[in-house]
């Protein structure tokens, strides 16, 4: 698994419009998908450590738990979106697998807050041309997928922090 990531993940962050489709129809690369985003997760978490003596391990484990929990919604958020917005036919599962990828970004989180922000940013950028080259969609479509997913999402967010 590890050497399939190797291959696909610098091929992806440079935008090789295949990787999207070979990562789409893997099988295997849900659980690619799903180490990438737990290990982008414990990366960016690192860089709170500090913050949280004692709790250390508790702040990984729901950490982690958020980055996985926020990475399926966003796929199925953004497939909904596709499906009922612009007819597409693409899976869940493989709309999870290439945003799992997109997520990578996200260890840049481990440098502090600028790069966090960037890491988000760039998780964004990855995950339109993810969504374009696997749901089939044109630009401005992918765009308003990405965009109307990532909001939705963040405002689900918003409403459990509100509610606990």
């Amino acid at each position: 698994m590890l050497d399939r990531i190797a291959r696909r993940l610098p091929r992806f962050l440079r935008l090789d419009h295949r990787v999207y489709q070979e990562i789409a129809g893997d099988e295997r690369a849900t659980a690619e998908a799903a180490l990438i985003a737990l290990a982008a997760a414990v990366l960016a978490g690192l860089a709170g450590f500090s913050l949280f003596r004692g709790l250390r391990t508790e702040f990984l484990v729901r950490l982690a738990t958020g980055v996985l929990v926020n990475w399926l919604l966003w796929s199925l958020v953004a497939r909904v979106v596709g499906a009922a917005a612009y007819h597409s036919v693409a899976s869940w599962a493989a709309v999870a697998r290439v945003l799992g990828y997109a997520v990578a970004p996200l260890a840049l989180g481990l440098f502090g807050a600028i790069p966090g922000l960037l890491a988000w940013a760039l998780s964004l950028f990855y995950g339109f041309h993810a969504v374009r080259e696997v749901m089939g969609l044109r630009t401005e479509a992918a765009v308003v997928t990405i965009g109307a997913s990532s909001l939705i999402v963040l405002l689900i967010n918003v409403a459990v922090q509100v509610l606990l």
